[in-house]
């Protein structure tokens, strides 16, 4: 139905208004375009909320034939409908739960895999609201249904939906918004139907989702290498400012324009197209570091549906690590690691491993150590056995980023002191390209399809590209250290 608009095009306007005309509008961008597991668990998350009701009647089917199969299930006095479709001359939506109380109210629910309410939860569920009642129905209320972070699995009594899950009743404040979000609607419906592409004050630097290659190219096509958007940590605002001075290159950009340091400071750079290195400060730190030298990197999952007894949804649990081992100065390095392959709680035998890996004295260096040394403070408190190894790893642990934001500067990096913006510019040949696994979102993916997987030949396969990614990351601390080393 080219002439509708969705809830789901009405909420990608609302992120960018280009963004979502060619979504609807030049599908042949979206080839290859595949959701992620991660993407995947608010549809995990939703049949299990249909728990928390009476067993209703999901509506299926293209969009007319949903229409249509919603009509006579109305008709027939369903009490409860699971993605209840109704069109109305413009718009389409499909509700998640639409439950008929005994006094024959209607109530909606729709289900969201976040552990609390959104801003943008608001206007998806006002949209839906519009339609619903533009179609003859009212709502008695409007009920959003989150996941509670709070909830711990018990794996003997499997996941129970009345815990995992809270209600929470916004019905006042979607009321109050319905008179705001019709013209809202309106524009986004003429803007997405028009014949023409959408101009916007600004492009949009990070999208709720990853766009598809093409997609992206498109969207991207008249930008240029280390324009006005390569600014670490630029707001929309600011863009649109520099856009309306006709600003599209960082060279362009005034001196002293921002209000942050950081941010003039690669200003700076990117017109002289410099470095800013102080090798006395590297050295300083670097005499520091006690041998041997212990490179460190975990990769986790996080699933909104706790998989292991005594989790609860989105912590972030280790289940692979990689550590590249350098003994002595000029040694060669020497590698281990560790990946839990099977469907149950992998703390303790990582730790088990990492607990031999890692000798009672040297520096471990990580990238970020917020992250490591915090996922070391989880393990701990899950397996306190391993505390005090994992208390020592933290009192020595070193953050090889620290020298990037602080004492290794350059244009090339974009503002960023992430491994990979420093990787490309420090050592060009190791790429993450060259792998079949190439960030974090890939590779916990694959852990989660690896713990779900039954075939043997499948899974050595995947096995051995978590191992690679997670290789690549210690092997990319090591190359970059070396090349430190060097400076002088």
């Amino acid at each position: 139905m080219k002439n509708h608009i969705t809830k789901a095009d009405y909420t990608r306007y609302l992120e960018c208004p280009l963004y979502a005309w060619l979504w609807k509008n030049k599908q042949e961008l979206r080839q290859g375009v595949q959701n992620s597991r991660v993407s995947d668990q608010g549809y995990e998350v939703e049949v299990i909320a249909r728990d928390l009701f009476d067993k209703g009647i999901e509506v299926s089917g293209d969009i007319q034939t949903a229409h249509d199969q919603t009509q006579v299930l109305l008709n027939n006095d369903t009490s409860v409908l699971y993605q209840a479709t109704f069109v109305t001359d413009r718009l389409i939506s499909k509700v998640d739960v639409l439950v008929k109380d005994d006094c024959g109210d209607w109530h909606l629910y729709e289900v969201k895999s976040s552990t609390k309410k959104k801003p943008e939860h608001i206007d998806d569920i006002a949209f839906q609201a519009t339609v619903i009642q533009d179609s003859g129905i009212q709502l008695s209320t409007i009920n959003l249904v989150h996941v509670n972070n709070q909830y711990i699995y018990n794996e003997k009594e499997g996941i129970v939906p009345d815990k995992f899950l809270m209600i929470q009743n916004i019905t006042d404040e979607v009321l109050e918004y319905l008179p705001r979000i019709k013209p809202k609607i309106e524009v986004a419906y003429n803007e997405l139907t028009h014949s023409a592409e959408p101009s916007v004050p600004a492009l949009k630097k990070k999208f709720k989702y990853p766009l598809p290659k093409k997609l992206f190219d498109y969207y991207w096509r008249s930008i240029y290498e280390y324009s006005i958007y390569d600014i670490a940590n630029i707001r929309a605002k600011t863009l649109t400012k520099l856009i309306d001075q006709n600003i599209h290159q960082i060279v362009d950009i005034p001196e002293g324009f921002f209000p942050s340091n950081k941010m003039n400071d690669q200003v700076t750079l990117t017109k002289e197209k410099s470095q800013r290195i102080d090798t006395d400060a590297i050295d300083e730190v670097f005499n520091q570091l006690e041998y041997p030298l212990y490179f460190l990197d975990y990769e986790t999952v996080n699933p909104a549906i706790p998989l292991f007894d005594q989790t609860k949804p989105y912590e972030q649990i280790p289940f692979q690590y990689s550590l590249h081992i350098l003994e002595s100065p000029g040694s060669d390095c020497a590698h281990s690691d560790f990946l839990h392959s099977e469907k149950s709680n992998p703390i303790q035998a990582l730790l088990k491993s990492l607990n031999k890996a890692i000798g009672p004295k040297g520096t471990v260096i990580v990238w970020n150590q917020f992250f490591e040394k915090g996922r070391n403070d989880f393990m701990a408190a899950f397996c306190p056995d391993y505390k005090e190894f994992l208390d020592s790893v933290n009192e020595r642990v070193f953050d090889l980023m620290v020298i990037f934001q602080k004492h290794y500067l350059d244009y090339r990096f974009k503002g960023s002191a992430s491994i990979k913006n420093v990787l490309p510019v420090l050592v060009p040949d190791l790429r993450y390209s060259d792998l079949t696994i190439q960030h974090g979102g890939m590779a916990m993916d694959g852990i989660l399809d690896l713990v779900d997987s039954n075939e043997s030949c499948g899974r050595q396969t995947l096995i051995s590209d978590l191992k690679a990614y997670c290789e690549q990351d210690t092997l990319a601390m090591v190359r970059i250290f070396e090349c430190l080393l060097h400076l002088g």
